[in-house]
């Protein structure tokens, strides 16, 4: 009898959890949709234990609804993996390609998928929000293949790392929708087909990088970051990363907005929208711009500060109609003051924009700079001190002035990414 209990005991045991290596295959063969039913697997059982793979497949409509870790995940074409909310997946962390996605995988709100080295996306991850958003958490770095795409459905949606600092290299996903990107907790880098693009209507995509190893870069930019169809992708320096753009693109198109916050520092690249984009400087904060071509204008809001480093090199490109250059500082309240600081060593400003200083702040004449920016082809208008003599609030053109929030500038170049 005792041999019997046992005997059933272990065959319960075989077909629930399947041993280590084994592959269990979705049949969804009970009609519940749910993982932790056994009958909805193969005669390999539930697959749950960092040793164990599994495959989701047809009929569409696998349920997680447990807790669960695994060696890898496969979701083919016709398979679609909903997480319920509050349950996670984690999935292993080694050498192998850990989540091969051809279909559709959906976190619910407070639902988590534990990313380990590899992920080959060729299909759709929505990362949904809530009360608490669903999450993508980086369990080491990690590689993105796959020509997929990631969507983040809102202000709780995120992709972080809890033990990072670790490194989300996007090498050709989409990345897009508005939420939380980095967290201060992950550095990115964005590969020559990555785009990661806020496209919401009227939500705001964060990027906050962490700050490099040794100074790099937080955020290195190959490829395009974008803000289109009203949505709105705030580039922030909170965590103090800095973000490498060279050879890479930062737009606007279709009314989406670009903004720039915590002395966010943008280092090479092109800056420039396509189709009535709109870039600026947040209210209130800082950022600064080495060795970047501009094909824009540049808006700062109120009290926001739009600084050059020393040594770099800024192209302006944008046309001058209705006299709106390409850096347009917009007025300030009384008693405030928008500032455009220009450093005095070896700074140079080229190409065929302008530069136009709206009346803002406080009534005082503009201050000049320590010393003359050189002008290459680059008109220079003073509409501000014009302005400042009618009694109108006046801008303030200031010598450097390095803000609180950002890496110390310097004329020598910030380290490659």
């Amino acid at each position: 009898m005792h041999y019997a209990a046992f005997a059933v005991l272990s065959l319960i045991v075989s077909v629930a959890f399947p041993v280590s290596g084994q592959t269990s295959v979705w049949t969804g063969a009970s009609g519940d949709g749910l993982w932790l039913t056994a009958n909805n697997w193969d005669t390999a059982g539930v697959p749950d234990g960092f040793g164990a793979s599994a495959v989701v497949g047809a009929p569409r409509g696998t349920f997680l609804d447990g807790d669960v870790n695994l060696g890898s995940l496969t979701v083919t074409a016709d398979g679609d993996l909903i997480f319920f909310s509050g349950f996670g997946l984690d999935l292993s962390v080694g050498p192998t390609r850990a989540l091969q996605n051809a279909g559709a995988i959906t976190l619910r709100e407070g639902s988590r998928l534990g990313l380990a080295p590899t992920i080959e996306n060729s299909g759709e991850i929505d990362v949904n929000t809530g009360t608490v958003g669903g999450a993508l958490e980086l369990r080491s770095d990690v590689e993105l293949t796959g020509g997929g795409t990631i969507m983040l459905r809102g202000p709780g949606a995120r992709v972080f790392a809890a033990g990072g600092p670790h490194q989300l290299g996007n090498i050709n996903q989409t990345i897009h929708g508005g939420g939380q990107l980095g967290q201060n907790s992950i550095t990115i880098f964005n590969g020559p087909n990555g785009l990661i693009q806020a496209d919401r209507f009227e939500e705001t995509l964060v990027v906050d990088p962490a700050a490099g190893v040794g100074g790099r870069a937080g955020l290195t930019n190959r490829g395009t970051l974008s803000a289109s169809g009203s949505g709105r992708l705030e580039l922030s320096g909170a965590g103090g990363g800095w973000i490498d753009n060279t050879g890479g693109v930062i737009t606007g198109q279709s009314i989406g907005t670009v903004v720039f916050t915590d002395g966010i520092e943008v280092v090479g690249g092109t800056i420039g929208n396509n189709n009535a984009g709109l870039f600026s400087v947040a209210a209130g904060h800082e950022a600064a711009f080495r060795d970047v071509t501009f094909t824009s204008r540049i808006s700062l809001t109120t009290r926001g500060n739009l600084g050059f480093g020393g040594g770099s090199t800024v192209r302006l490109l944008g046309d001058t109609t209705n006299n709106l250059g390409i850096l347009n500082v917009s007025q300030a309240p009384e008693g405030e003051t928008t500032r455009v600081l220009i450093h005095p060593d070896g700074h140079t400003l080229d190409g065929g924009g302008s530069s136009t200083y709206a009346a803002t702040g406080p009534s005082s004449p503009p201050k000049r700079p320590a010393a003359r920016p050189s002008l290459s082809g680059t008109s220079w208008s003073a509409a501000a001190a014009v302005s400042a003599t009618t009694g109108s609030r006046s801008s303030t053109t200031e010598g450097f002035r390095a803000p609180k929030k950002a890496r110390p500038w310097s004329s020598t170049p910030a380290p490659a990414g």
